[in-house]
């Protein structure tokens, strides 16, 4: 294997970047079809970010039909590439409607997630959750850092369900949650975001922590239908 990436610098949007650096390597022929992407840990450190980062770049890959997971072994480059699932183009979530439609489409996922994950999580995962929950808090004045973080959140919850295609239904809709999560924030104060979006996790991190499936359900709940709210999107989700 003549894999040879070269670190990368802390911006944003980092999956997609990591996951065009992936593209490239196999693009030139540096990973053959069917040959073991290197670990994550290798990638985390050698592209000097974390594996949450990692993962949701080798989610988005394996979306793209691009690489190929095998339980317990690892990604591998695709042998065949397989039909794309794509949510539109760049601007398709420029309209309110559309965020409608993705708060929706985030509502039927990530609320049904919520109480999957109470029921499922490990200690692990709580572990995970709670940092992705700490590092967001502690980031919140920096903007981007803590969408990330936010994002973290949402889709190690999609992991502590045990369901992969939830998990890679969720990573794959990541860089929209991100456009919604940023626009909400916009529409909020600097206070707010820290106050309201706090309590709002905290709920959900608090009833996952209890094991409750019907608070976790209706933390996530609250949570997605007052996002939506905050930018003018009064409708049951």
């Amino acid at each position: 294997m003549s894999f040879k990436p070269e670190q990368i610098g802390r911006t944003p949007y980092l999956p997609d970047r990591i996951a065009d650096q992936i593209k490239q390597e196999i693009n030139e022929n540096h990973l053959g079809p069917g040959e073991r992407l290197p670990t994550e840990q290798f990638l985390a450190e050698t592209y000097g970010v974390s594996r949450n980062v990692v993962r949701e770049a080798i989610a988005r890959l394996r979306n793209e039909g691009i690489v190929e997971s095998r339980q317990g072994i690892g990604a591998f480059v695709a042998l065949r590439p397989r039909p794309i699932l794509r949510l539109g183009n760049n601007n398709s979530l420029n309209s309110l409607a559309r965020h409608q439609s993705l708060f929706e489409l985030r509502a039927s996922l990530e609320v049904r997630a919520a109480e999957l994950a109470a029921m499922r999580r490990s200690e692990a995962h709580m572990e995970e959750i709670q940092s992705a929950y700490d590092n967001m808090v502690k980031t919140m004045s920096w903007g981007k850092d803590s969408v990330e973080y936010d994002i973290a959140f949402h889709r190690t919850i999609a992991a502590a369900t045990g369901n992969p295609f939830m998990l890679d239904t969720i990573s794959f809709i990541a860089e929209h949650l991100r456009e919604s999560i940023e626009l909400t924030r916009a529409f909020s104060s600097i206070d707010e975001v820290n106050a309201v979006t706090t309590e709002e996790h905290a709920a959900i991190l608090d009833a996952l922590r209890k094991k409750d499936p019907v608070a976790a359900r209706q933390a996530m709940n609250a949570h997605l239908t007052n996002a939506a709210a905050r930018i003018g999107i009064h409708q049951e989700l």
